[in-house]
């Protein structure tokens, strides 16, 4: 009986265009989702609530990646330092914690600007702060289970 054993030489590496796929997926729920709710909050349902909503979620498309890739290893980096004997559990809380606020604060800044606009800065900021508040038990949800769900899969599979 001959024993089935793995290498890193017999396991083929996953094609770049399945890990691009797979972010993409990720940031079009996430931002199309956030997005959405932002736009329905600032604006409501009318008739052009598809087409503000649609070029919300494409400048958040382009914001959030950076800006998410940015932050998630910046705090992790800032974390691991600043309190290196806590717990896991307690470093993925205040990671996913942070995530939420400084997405959630980008997300609305961007879909307040395409829908609002800057020419009076206290409806601007109105706007922003319904629309952050109104989203982040979203933004919570979806950055506590990117940080204990997906992200520890995305790692292995970008990975593979």
């Amino acid at each position: 009986m001959t024993e089935l054993t793995l290498d890193a030489s017999s396991v083929e590496k996953r094609p770049i265009y399945q890990k691009i796929l797979v972010m993409l997926s990720i940031m079009t729920t996430v931002s199309g989702s956030l997005t959405l709710l932002m736009t329905y909050l600032n604006k409501g349902f009318s008739q052009t609530f598809f087409f503000d909503w649609g070029s919300s979620y494409l400048i958040a498309m382009f914001v959030m990646a950076p800006t998410g890739f940015t932050a998630m290893f910046l705090f992790s980096r800032a974390i691991d330092s600043l309190i290196p004997n806590a717990a896991d559990l307690i470093k993925k809380l205040i990671t996913g914690l942070l995530m939420a606020l400084v997405m959630e604060s980008v997300m609305s800044a961007t879909t307040t600007a395409n829908n609002i606009g800057f020419s009076d800065s206290t409806v601007y900021f109105d706007a922003w702060l319904h629309g952050f508040l109104g989203s982040l038990p979203l933004g919570l949800v979806i950055a506590m289970s990117m940080t204990f769900l997906v992200k520890p899969r995305l790692e292995k599979f970008m990975h593979s």
